[in-house]
């Protein structure tokens, strides 16, 4: 299993980032039926961002492709998740993470994850490896 982050969302779609074409080699080389996971905190991120970057038409075609994809399997945020991001924030106090990427690390930790697909060193940070091309 490996979980995928906005960053990566970002990169893999938006031909102007960053990190476009090594998404596009660390996609290229997953193994058939590796099972990504990923959660609504980063559907709602990745719309956000390609809204105000891209327009609402294709905030709308990102989503749509994260949420009808059998590809990726959507983790939804509940109050015991949200209460482990709450503690995880705390816990890392020291670094500026968002309530979506300790989300994320609580989804992680109960699911056995240890590697995300992400171009955020957070992760890396936080005690999670990150996928490289």
């Amino acid at each position: 299993m490996i979980f995928v982050d906005t960053s990566a969302v970002i990169a893999l779609v938006d031909k102007s980032d960053r990190h476009h074409a090594e998404a596009r080699e660390i996609a290229a080389a997953l193994p058939p039926r590796t099972r990504l996971v990923t959660t609504d905190l980063v559907l709602a991120e990745a719309a956000t961002w390609f809204r105000r970057a891209q327009g609402a038409e294709v905030a709308f075609q990102v989503g749509r492709r994260l949420l009808d994809a059998r590809l990726y399997e959507m983790v939804e945020s509940t109050r015991e998740r949200e209460e482990e991001a709450l503690e995880l924030m705390r816990h890392f106090g020291d670094k500026q993470l968002s309530f979506a990427d300790c989300l994320s690390f609580a989804v992680m930790r109960e699911m056995g994850i240890g590697e995300a697909f992400t171009f955020d060193e957070d992760f890396v940070r936080c005690g999670f490896s990150r996928l490289r091309a």
